[in-house]
């Protein structure tokens, strides 16, 4: 008797169905990423695991309800005061059971970024700020405003991430690290800097600002042994005199390197002749007895460890002593 044989195949059919019971996510998009205090600050909800244009999106502020409606993915709100907390609260409803709610508690701090230029000439008592010439060495210092539990966060124990047209300065970065010493950059136009400061609860601030070079710019003012520097009027282009004169260079904005070379020179000619002087940036003309005419005055400065910083200054000299 012959054996029939049935040979029954099964088949395992695998449906992908992770739409069904699979985990909801989303998360909540915050813009500013660093809000400052009393800020608009716009929240925008979005997922890989659901539609949310599709979704019923109920929003509360301190748990109350400000806003809802079908694929209402994003709100506007006003932040509060420095270190003051707004929860914000999104729950998105795909279905009568499946459901999302997400949180952000918004606590706007603050962080201020002020510079100067540390190696820029400018004359004593200046009462205007000292600007970076090309290729010259700033200090910028940060100054946080965290409030935590009611009460300001010691500058000391924030972190700080410096970084200057997007580079990362790691060296300079961390904890209490608040200064940053750093040159321009010759081949930008203009050096951003930026930092980032956190605390250990989580508090964080960014500010970034743009610092711009500025060429040398040489003016010549009347100088006297006594009185000294009189910075009351600035001598530009012609200059008449009928006495002996003592003229004082100041290079505004060039750089004067902090060492035993200081790097800026100064080259002094009058009508092209090469001529001696008190000091590098000090002169005194003495015309003739019984003289009239006029010289053409001119000072070439430069500062050999910032390649860039050159200058020229001219002025004609008009001498009448008859």
């Amino acid at each position: 008797m012959k054996k029939i044989v049935f040979i029954v195949f099964f088949f395992s059919l695998a449906l992908h169905v992770d739409w069904v019971n699979a985990e909801l996510r989303g998360e909540l998009i915050v813009s500013p990423e660093y809000p400052k205090a009393y800020d608009s600050v716009t929240f925008r909800m979005q997922s890989y695991s659901f539609d949310v244009d599709l979704a019923l999106i109920t929003w509360r502020v301190n748990g109350e309800v400000v806003d809802s409606g079908l694929g209402k993915k994003t709100l506007t709100i006003k932040a509060g005061g420095t270190g003051e907390i707004t929860s914000v609260e999104a729950k998105a409803s795909i279905s009568k059971t499946d459901s999302i709610t997400l949180v952000y508690n918004l606590s706007p701090q603050s962080v201020d970024l002020v510079w100067e230029a540390i190696e820029s000439q400018v004359p004593p008592f200046y009462e205007g700020k000292a600007l970076p010439g090309e290729g010259a060495v700033v200090r910028v210092v940060a100054l946080p405003s965290f409030v935590e539990n009611g009460r300001l966060v010691n500058p000391a124990s924030v972190s700080y991430s410096w970084s200057v047209n997007d580079a990362p300065l790691l060296s300079q970065s961390g904890a209490g690290k608040q200064t940053l010493t750093t040159r321009l950059d010759y081949l930008a136009d203009a050096s951003v800097v930026d930092v980032v400061a956190k605390t250990i609860s989580g508090g964080v601030a960014r500010s970034r600002i743009t610092i711009y070079p500025t060429a040398t710019l040489p003016v010549f003012y009347q100088y006297d042994d006594i009185l000294g520097l009189d910075r009351s009027y600035a001598i530009t282009k012609r200059l008449e005199t009928k006495k002996d004169i003592s003229l004082k260079l100041v290079p505004y904005y060039l750089s004067k390197v902090e060492s035993s070379d200081p790097g800026d020179t100064y080259m002094w000619s009058l009508d092209g002749l090469p001529i001696k002087t008190e000091s590098p940036t000090l002169i005194t003309l003495r015309p003739k007895e019984n003289t009239y005419g006029s010289k053409k005055l001119t000072v070439t400065m430069e500062n050999s460890k910032r390649r860039l910083q050159q200058a020229v200054a001219e002025l004609l000299v008009v001498f009448d002593s008859r």
